[in-house]
Formats: C-alpha cells, structure tokens, sequence
C-alpha cells in the first residue's frame, strides 16, 4: 500500500510543478484546476483550496450543461467550453471522458495562446492525471 501512496504523491507532485511552469510563463493564466467530471478536485495552481473547490465545481457544472445539451443536439460528445467575461476567460476541456481542465486567464491573454498552452499541458499531464485520479 505504501509503495502505491508513494507514486501517486510523486505523481502529483509532478503535475503540480509542470503547473507551476506554466503559470510561470504564461503571465495571463490565473488559475488551473484539474478536477473529475463529478467536480471533485485533483490538482490546482491554487493555494487556496475554496477556490480550488469552486473551480472544480465550476467545471464539472459547465461540462455537465454542456454535455447534456450537446446530446439533446445530436452534436456529440463534449470537447471544449470558453467562456469570456468582462475580466476573465475560462476554458474547460474534457480529456478522454477521465477528466476536466479548467483555466481562468485575464481577458486580455489571447485565446489562441491559451488553447497552445493548455493543450501542451494537456499532453505532459495526461498518463500522470489518469494515475492520481483512479
């Protein structure tokens, strides 16, 4: 049991850092959550685990509403939601019906930089996310 505690607190570990380089480069990125479909948080940029919660909750609310509809539509599944407010963007993606990512970026970050990083964060992170979240 320990040896599998022991990789999945290396493992997220991991994603956290690549977390942290990505906030470091990409000055326009608030916040990163990574959360399962049912809004259950597991890993966030965030040191404050209310907004990590609510994040999540956000994601698994806009990624359910969206998915529904979709069905309803006949448009398939879910790939990618992007809200834009007055002062921020938020982007949720689902990953390969395991699970959510969600930025929040500043609105003046361009969209097309944000989707290049994430989906570049997306391909880092996957097998790592898929192991922390079983």
């Amino acid at each position: 049991m320990s040896a599998i505690r022991d990789a999945y607190l290396a493992n997220l570990s991991q994603v956290q850092n690549i977390l942290k380089k990505l906030l470091f480069v990409n000055k326009g990125i608030k916040a990163i959550v990574i959360s399962s479909f049912d809004g259950t948080p597991l890993v966030s940029s965030t040191s404050d685990p209310r907004s990590t919660a609510l994040l999540a909750a956000i994601a698994a609310t806009l990624h359910n509403v969206a998915e529904k509809a979709g069905n309803v539509a006949g448009s398939g599944g879910l790939k990618k939601i992007v809200a834009h407010y007055v002062n921020d963007k938020i982007i949720v993606i689902a990953v390969n019906h395991s699970y959510n990512v969600l930025v929040r970026a500043s609105e003046e970050t361009p969209l097309g930089v944000i989707l290049r990083d994430l989906f570049m964060l997306i391909d880092k992170i996957h097998k790592l996310v898929t192991s922390i979240s079983r």
